[in-house]
């Protein structure tokens, strides 16, 4: 039998000896950047145009549409019905809120009643039972007494 004095296995797993060799690739990196910067610049281009289109066509819309006015600025032409339209504005949304604040009778021939909201939440979450039959012949001030001392009912378990 012949004996075999050199080992089988393959290359040896210690580093040899010099230096770690140059593993970038210039000329990759260069053709990657160019490609890059070239795609960019198309990608670019092609959004001048589009918007460009976009401008023109948008341009060409508003030349069909009729003007609201001769001269499309300022106050809304004569005549005017409000002297102070911004004013009377705030006076309505105060008179509603406070109307929204106060109980009465929307039309008490069918015992409609206006609650306030934060009222009706309570009596509502608290699952109070709301007495309406019994405000059928009551006054705003009556009724503002029984909704007012109406208190919840604690569950019985």
């Amino acid at each position: 039998m012949a004996t075999d004095f050199m080992p089988q296995t393959g290359p040896s797993m210690t580093p040899s000896p010099g230096h770690q060799p140059n593993e970038l690739r210039i000329r990759a990196m260069v053709i990657f950047t160019l490609a890059l910067m070239v795609t960019s610049g198309a990608v670019m281009v092609g959004m001048g145009y589009l918007m460009n289109y976009f401008t023109v066509g948008e341009q060409n819309l508003k030349a069909l549409a009729p003007p609201r006015f001769k001269n499309d600025v300022g106050p809304f032409p004569s005549p005017r019905l409000q002297s102070n339209p911004g004013a009377d504005l705030t006076a309505f949304k105060a008179a509603q809120l406070a109307e929204l604040k106060q109980m009465g009778w929307v039309d008490q021939s069918k015992n409609v009643a206006r609650v306030p909201i934060d009222r009706a939440m309570d009596l509502y979450a608290s699952g109070t039972e709301i007495p309406w039959p019994v405000l059928k012949s009551k006054t705003s001030v009556e009724m503002r007494a029984t909704l007012t001392t109406t208190s919840p009912q604690p569950e019985k378990k």
